[in-house]
């Protein structure tokens, strides 16, 4: 078979028709490249392009495919749950009980005996750690929008009043 020019729109319907019937994916490549006198990376472009528009298809085509699909995801969410899986709420309460030195934590110490194990209460390290783990769950440090509007014109006021508007500014802003 002679190697002639194929374009882009038949070729990605030709592999989207064989990934209809089942075919794999070397063979549809090689199919395509006895067609075509195209390099390797468009080949693969195209048949990603069809393979989008393939699943695609699939989707609508069986929706009770994805629904099954769906479910079988938020089972494996609810099982996940119900094995103990610690959530966001139990996650914070422990974290505090660990800053505030409630909960002993097991450290190895070494001793003339060997390594022991001992319970011993979060060094300051261990709950500054946990603070900073808190305030990144509440989002304390994500970043605070502040808008500033000034009234009148800028290039009309004095140095001084400048001064002075940036002085009650700065008075509004940080000592509420």
């Amino acid at each position: 078979m002679s190697k002639g020019e194929i374009n882009k729109e038949a070729a990605i319907k030709s592999i989207l028709s064989d990934l209809k019937k089942g075919i794999d994916k070397k063979t549809i490549l090689h199919r395509i490249a006895q067609k075509c006198n195209k390099d390797r990376t468009t080949l693969h472009r195209w048949f990603f392009v069809a393979e989008k528009q393939y699943i695609e298809y699939q989707k609508r085509t069986n929706p009770a495919k994805e629904k099954a699909e769906n479910d079988a995801v938020y089972e494996a969410t609810k099982e996940a749950v119900k094995s103990g899986i610690l959530s966001k709420f139990e996650r914070m309460e422990l974290l505090s009980k660990l800053a505030k030195g409630e909960i002993p934590i097991k450290r190895e110490i070494v001793t003339h005996e060997g390594i022991v194990e001992v319970m011993a209460e979060p060094t300051a390290a261990e709950r500054k750690a946990c603070i900073a783990e808190l305030n990144k769950m509440e989002g304390d440090y994500a970043p605070v929008k502040s808008e500033i509007n000034l009234s009148g014109n800028i290039t009309n006021i004095s140095e001084d009043d400048l001064l002075n508007e940036i002085e009650a500014l700065k008075k509004e802003l940080f000592d509420e």
